[in-house]
């Protein structure tokens, strides 16, 4: 076994071959005929033969003793784990623990729901397990008996490898669970999202929940909803969902595949339509056959309505012997008689027939009165008509000729009234006795005034109000190959959009804000225009609006001045009130989300990607779609949610159009806008893309078009390989190609469609012939589909343009803030500086705000932490002002600095060549930080006390960082960006986000914003294994040789109490050296974070996605 080296060569000083030491060995080779030179240089020569020898075997040996100790870490490690191992699995037997703590988590009110062991294993062993178990009543039940039922009750089960005992909650099933079919409409939709979370859990492919999904929202949006009578409808949809989700499962397990349940089967759907028809039809006529053994027991007199009284029902003469006969006569009514305005054939009843011969029985679709039977499309004409004797005296209208072929009516009321099953919301209210004109009144001639809110309320629940073309949206869709993607906005755009509004249980109508007191002009103004454009309905008095629509909720309005227009107001209806929800009274949108309405949208770099593939010459055009969310109707069951309070008297109106500030409003208006975006990509204009209700239009020179198709089908490819159309939280996109920063390409098309040469389609300028389109192809389709266009806010085609708050400039590739936010983030700042406290709301506001500035100025990001962290300390109370930590103040005097700079901007971002030099840094907490480039390094010493005021690891780690890239600049004069590596994960990704959580860490990001814009290069950090960093050497003590030494550089005076460089340490080091002391082992890293913390992560990014939209949202 070779002799281990002591001492480190390579610190090993050359001997003085010239001292007297060494006078006899030269004597002795000048006898032997050496002179002296020769025999000092011979002297050398060995030596450092020798020592070249010596290192060599030193690294062997460094490297051997490296792995030795690696390898006995590792077997004491194994050995630690496996000795813990059998300990916890003794103690597990012996003893209950608590689960695992998470001190970073706290309580809140969106806590799932327990789910019943039993659903639980069938959904993990793939079965077929009724929607009930995820029901509220199916969680009650499951929580129950999760804390009721003894842990040492156990039953006989079957398992994979014979019989044996398992926990008797896990194996039985629940004497109130329902099947499918008899779940009501507000269970299943509560039911089925925690059907599929639970499938998430128990590792069901990504894939097939996407399609279970699609198959459950297609049903929760399908017309058979509005089908009369109601609610048969839904029941038969219930029943579609037991029957398709049986038979799924069945074909699961005996023929090993699985199909999809996309779309909605018609022969099975019209199977169990007409099955819910026979039940119905069956306890009809047992109802009727009943109330004829009843009738026949009563007096004469009595089966006839006494006068002035009210009975849901049909009169039917005793002759009519077809009971179905009724009910085809009754599908048959056309929807103007349903109405009530119109009859263009009646008959004059002898009133006195009909009393001796009728016979009062129930409808036959007649249900009990629930949450839905305020949900109905029309009322029934015959269920207020009035028939009065021949005898009594008829009074005429003077307005309107007695007819003798009309029907003698009086329409008093065109609502259904039945006994609410919903609780009181106050003092009872009774009905003011009834006063007979006795007008005669011919529905197709005459309508009471007095009626005209209810009748135009009837009218809407047939057909929804929106300037967008159903018809036409129904034909495009289906000429474009998008009724696949677009099913329902036809059928939206007839009888509106569920937003995800639940039934309301209870009437609540809060107060409105005293802004509309002190605004009272404006408010008047804005009542009167939602009323002129028929978007408002009423008024209503409380009783009467029950009466129509059910229980209802109002949420509180408030007027706020539209920015950059200060004398004009914007309505405001607060859906998240009230602030803390009960079991009662929640908000409207508590029970709203978002995810479940996605929508495409182009973020910062998205757009990014579009604008830096445009051919020269190419110029763009910004349209808005006027009153956007306003044009986007919604389905009669979510108008109790909608309710507008007008005053603080008893006056409400219903609001039948999409407002601002419903959690659904953007991706409901997003789908339809996505929907008409595709539309146009679909007949060749384009490449076009949106941003809420903003839309910018491209057109590409005719001489570029054949090139940039070419370039359309490659991306098309990459879209199709990336996964196609994707679904990821509330939006929609399409994954492209990675750019060599990390970056990849998100769109918001498949580009399955070229640009096409609409240059000869219209009569155009010679000028305008040049380009694919014009504003003319735009309008004729927008006409189309009903697209009302903001036309003063439209821009002219330009290779300039003003979009999402920045100036894109597409011929030089320049992107820039433009003065007008300029000056409204100033104002901001200054308005910040007025108060001492601020609630949650404003500093999202500002945050917000700022947070767009750093898309164009990236180092600001680096001065937003401070706002970031008054952000999390609101916790419970959003409301109440708190006073922002004390850096705030120097940031946003840093802000304040930059935003009034003469011109802010910067290169668009866009696929570059990066640099890779072999850069690497590293730190380590007991001896210093070391770099290498290609092979060449330099360390640095810590100092005794660095270790203070939160500096840690990682800022040790981020001073590598910093020392890195400050070398590099130094030795490297080219302009390109550059790729530097480092094994800390949190520097890694701090860099990557712009700034660090860790104020010394953001401090010296901050210092690194300055030489990467002074130097107009930029700088990409990537995650390296420990084991693979060539620095980790140099910043334990483990020095290369010194002829490969990087050039020093000048240390920031903020870190030279804390660091110094290895040069000026060297007297140290050679001391640890000599006396053999072994460099400490490095603390053991993962290769990258936990899949939690890479959910945070990501989540934070979503989050301020989110706020960044919000911001300009509420801008626009």
């Amino acid at each position: 076994m070779a002799e281990r080296i002591a001492a480190d060569p390579n610190l090993t000083p050359q001997p003085d071959f010239e001292g007297p030491s060494y006078h006899n060995l030269r004597e002795a080779l000048v006898q032997a005929g050496f002179t002296q030179d020769a025999a000092i240089t011979s002297f050398r020569q060995a030596w450092e033969q020798e020592q070249d020898h010596r290192k060599q075997l030193w690294a062997q040996q460094v490297e051997a003793d490296a792995a030795a100790e690696a390898a006995a870490r590792a077997a004491q490690a194994l050995t630690a784990q496996e000795e813990l191992e059998e300990l916890r699995k003794e103690s597990d037997k012996k003893k209950v623990k608590f689960a695992p703590f998470h001190f970073d988590e706290g309580l809140s009110g969106d806590y799932r729901p327990a789910i019943s062991p039993y659903a639980f294993r069938k959904v993990e062993q793939k079965e077929h397990v009724e929607l009930w178990y995820f029901t509220p009543e199916g969680t009650d039940e499951a929580k129950r008996k999760l804390y009721s039922v003894s842990e040492e009750t156990f039953t006989i089960a079957k398992l994979e490898d014979g019989l044996g005992l398992r926990p008797a909650t896990a194996h039985n099933h629940s004497s109130k669970a329902k099947p499918d079919s008899e779940l009501s409409f507000q269970d299943f939709s509560l039911g089925w999202r925690r059907y599929l979370q639970t499938a998430l859990d128990c590792k069901w492919p990504h894939p097939l929940v996407d399609m279970l999904g699609r198959f459950f929202s297609a049903i929760a949006d399908h017309g058979f909803r509005d089908r009369e009578p109601r609610p048969l409808g839904e029941q038969a949809l219930m029943l579609y969902v037991q029957d398709a989700r049986i038979k799924w499962h069945t074909i699961e397990k005996q023929e090993r595949r699985c199909i999809n349940l996309n779309p909605i089967a018609p022969d099975l759907l019209a199977t169990c339509w007409q099955t819910v028809l026979d039940k119905h039809g069956e306890k009809a006529l047992a109802s009727r056959v009943e109330c004829n053994k009843e009738s026949r027991k009563l007096p004469p007199e009595s089966k006839v309505p006494p006068e002035g009284e009210s009975r849901r029902g049909i009169l039917l003469p005793q002759s009519a012997k077809d009971l179905s006969a009724l009910v085809n006569a009754r599908s048959l009514v056309p929807l103007e008689e349903i109405v009530g305005l119109h009859l263009p054939c009646v008959v004059q009843i002898d009133e006195q027939r009909v009393a001796s011969q009728a016979l009062i029985i129930p409808n036959l679709f007649e249900t009990p009165p629930t949450l839905r039977s305020f949900d109905r499309s029309a009322p029934y004409v015959l269920e207020d008509t009035r028939m009065k004797s021949r005898s009594a005296r008829q009074q005429l209208s003077g307005a309107v000729k007695e007819r003798q072929d009309a029907v003698v009516t009086r329409v008093s009321e065109l609502s259904i009234q039945t006994v609410s099953s919903c609780a009181p919301t106050g003092k009872e209210r009774s009905d003011a006795p009834r006063k007979d004109s006795g007008t005669t009144m011919n529905a197709l001639d005459a309508e009471n005034p007095r009626m005209e809110p209810q009748n135009a309320l009837s009218l809407r629940r047939l057909k929804a109000f929106t300037p967008l073309i159903p018809d036409a949206w129904q034909r495009l869709l289906i000429e474009c190959n998008l009724t696949e993607r677009y099913p329902n906005i036809p059928q939206g755009l007839r009888t509106g959009f569920r937003v995800g509004i639940i039934p309301i249980l209870v009437t609540h109508t809060p107060r409105n804000s005293s802004s509309l007191i002190q605004f009272a002009s404006s408010f008047e103004a804005t009542v009167a225009r939602e009323f002129t454009s028929n978007r408002y309905l009423g008024p209503f008095s409380c009783s009467k609006l029950e009466s129509l629509i059910g229980p209802f909720q109002s949420s509180p309005l408030s007027l706020i001045p539209k920015p950059h227009k200060p004398n004009v107001m914007r309505l405001v209806q607060n859906f998240s009130f009230p602030r803390s929800p009960s079991v009662n009274y929640a908000s409207i949108n508590s029970n709203i989300l978002s995810d479940d309405f996605p929508c495409t949208w182009t973020p910062f770099k998205a757009f990014c990607a579009i604008v830096c593939q445009l051919p020269p010459g190419t110029q763009a055009m910004v349209r808005d779609v006027a009153e956007a969310y306003r044009i986007i109707p919604l389905h009669q069951s979510q108008w109790p949610g909608t309710v507008v309070r007008l005053s603080d008297e008893d006056s409400f109106a219903v609001d039948t159009q999409t407002a601002f500030g419903i959690a659904s409003g953007a991706g409901i208006f997003g789908h339809t806008g996505d929907g008409s975006a595709d539309i146009f990509r679909r007949k060749g204009i384009g490449p076009l893309t949106k941003w809420v209700d903003d839309f910018v239009f491209f057109r590409i020179l005719l001489k570029h078009l054949f090139k940039f198709n070419e370039y359309r089908k490659e991306r098309c490819l990459s879209v199709r390989k990336n996964g196609g159309r994707i679904h990821s939280g509330g939006r929609i996109l399409f994954k492209g190609e990675t750019w060599q920063d990390g970056y990849t390409e998100e769109f918001d098309e498949d580009f399955e469609t070229p640009i096409a040469d609409l240059s000869k389609s219209s009569p155009r300028s010679s000028e305008e012939q040049l380009f694919s389109c014009n504003k003319d192809d735009i309008d004729n389709l927008s006409q189309q589909l009903g697209i009302p266009w903001q036309l003063e806010k439209d821009s002219t085609w330009s290779s300039t343009v003003i979009f999402t708050g920045f100036c894109w400039d597409l011929q030089k590739k320049i992107v820039s803030l433009t003065s007008a936010k300029r000056d409204k983030y100033l104002a901001a700042i200054s308005e910040w500086e007025k108060s001492r406290a601020h609630t949650l709301q404003e500093v999202q506001k500002l945050f917000g705000k700022l947070l767009h500035a750093s898309l164009i100025v990236p180092a600001g990001r680096a001065y937003l932490t401070s706002l970031e962290r008054m952000l999390s300390i609101y916790h419970e109370q959003p409301f109440k002002p708190r006073t922002p930590p004390r850096s705030t103040n120097q940031d946003l005097q840093w802000w304040k600095y930059t935003l009034e700079r003469a011109s802010l901007s910067r290169q668009i971002p866009a696929p570059r060549t990066i640099q890779d030099l072999a850069a690497y840094s590293d730190a380590s907490s007991s001896v210093g930080i070391g770099i290498s480039i290609a092979g060449r390094w330099r360390a640095w010493r810590l100092l005794e006390g660095w270790k203070s005021e939160g500096r840690d690891i990682g800022w040790a780690e981020a001073v590598g960082f910093e020392f890195l890239v400050r070398t590099i600049l130094l030795i490297s004069p080219d302009s390109g960006p550059f790729r530097v590596f480092g094994d800390n994960q949190g520097v890694v990704e701090g860099w990557g986000n712009g700034r660090s959580r860790n104020q010394q860490v953001n401090f010296i990001f901050r210092r690194v914003h300055e030489l990467v814009e002074a130097s107009g290069r930029a700088v990409h950090a990537r995650y390296v294994p420990s084991l693979s960093n060539p620095a980790d050497g140099p910043s334990r003590g483990i020095f290369p040789s010194s002829n490969l030494l990087l050039p020093p550089i000048p240390i920031p005076p903020e870190l030279r109490p804390f660091v110094v460089d290895c040069l000026f340490a060297q007297s140290q080091l050679l001391l640890s050296s000599h006396e053999s002391t072994a460099p400490l082992p490095k603390p053991t890293r993962t290769a990258g974070r936990s899949r939690a913390a890479r959910s945070y992560l990501a989540g934070c990014r979503k989050e301020e996605d989110g706020i960044i939209r919000a911001e300009f949202t509420q801008q626009e």
